[in-house]
């Protein structure tokens, strides 16, 4: 570290989603960054791993490096330091937090070991850690355009949606696709009084999103703000099965916010595919990769296998960060 910058403006710690966008809007701000990540990989929690490196993740071998690994996981600030008030005026408390839950233990033995012949395929996989997709039509897409890491990605839409559902007289579950346009809705084996119900639905909300207050539209249903998925569905009159189509859209949410939803959903339907959602062509870790790369373009300096322990404070200001002993 000695060939280094002695100073920052900036000193991101993780190299998740969020932190790459913090981490490149800093450096296009023109700030000096610094970039750590305790692990070997880009992505943190949005890390994309080929089969043979998931395999080994999951035996606890690819989560750092060596020299990170040495490092106490549960060092902090220093007791009793504070640390100044932002310009924002809210109070910055610095707090060890664990990355991320443990929700897989690790993996010993060979018994639960890929085979063999999909490990000389290992490549031709791409794994998600936490697999995303991106609204056509949201805020990450302005994003990536107004910052131009677009230029860095590529994407499907994917080829259609389907929910699942219970498969009636005793059967196991079932897929269904779920129509994503007026063509499909027209193509689909759903009976036709069926299709004209889940139109109306559909003509309901466009129109609201075309007035585009779907917040103030969903504020006039004031008795049925309360209600959850169930209820919201039910009141639209829509049958069992359209409802089962419906409800992966908009999860457990009340009323309001699932109009909402319903409305952001419809206006990202047809941007780029059959389907509302955009999905990062080699897997979900192209995108932190991609604000990474930006942030790098624009002076950001990177070092992977590097965690940082320590936060110096002095005068009530940070003042350096510790990494593997040196500041």
């Amino acid at each position: 570290m000695s060939s280094l910058p002695s100073s920052f403006d900036v000193v991101v710690i993780g190299t998740g989603l969020t932190e790459s966008v913090l981490a490149a809007a800093c450096a296009r701000a023109g700030k000096s960054v610094l970039h750590l990540d305790a692990n070997l990989f880009y992505g943190a929690r949005h890390a994309t791993f080929s089969l043979r490196d998931f395999s080994a993740w999951l035996r606890g071998e690819a989560a750092a490096g060596e020299a990170a690994q040495r490092m106490d996981p549960s060092a902090g600030a220093p007791p009793g330091d504070e640390v100044a008030q932002p310009d924002s005026s809210q109070p910055l408390r610095v707090t060890h937090t664990p990355h991320a839950p443990r929700l897989v233990s690790y993996i010993s033995g060979d018994a639960s070991a890929p085979p063999p012949e999909l490990l000389d395929r290992s490549a031709r996989f791409n794994i998600d850690l936490s697999p995303s997709l991106i609204r056509g039509g949201g805020p990450m897409v302005d994003a990536m355009r107004s910052s131009g890491v677009a230029s860095y990605l590529e994407f499907h839409g994917g080829g259609g949606s389907s929910s699942g559902g219970g498969g009636g007289g005793g059967g196991g579950a079932t897929l269904r696709r779920v129509p994503c346009s007026k063509g499909d809705i027209f193509t689909s084996p759903i009976p036709l009084l069926e299709k004209r119900k889940l139109m109306k639905f559909l003509h309901t909300h466009a129109r609201t999103r075309a007035r585009a207050h779907a917040r103030t539209h969903a504020r006039t249903h004031a008795r049925t703000h309360a209600q959850r998925r169930a209820s919201f569905l039910q009141a639209s009159r829509l049958s069992p099965a359209l409802r089962d189509m419906a409800a992966y859209a908009i999860g457990g949410l009340t009323a309001r916010d699932a109009i909402v939803a319903v409305c952001r959903h419809l206006r990202s339907l047809g941007c780029y595919g059959p389907t509302a959602y955009l999905l990062p062509l080699y897997g979900a870790s192209e995108l932190p990769q991609a604000f990474c790369r930006l942030c790098a373009v624009w002076g950001g300096t990177y070092m992977l296998a590097q965690r940082a322990h320590a936060l110096r404070v002095d005068g009530g200001r940070a003042v350096a960060v510790e990494a593997h002993g040196a500041r």
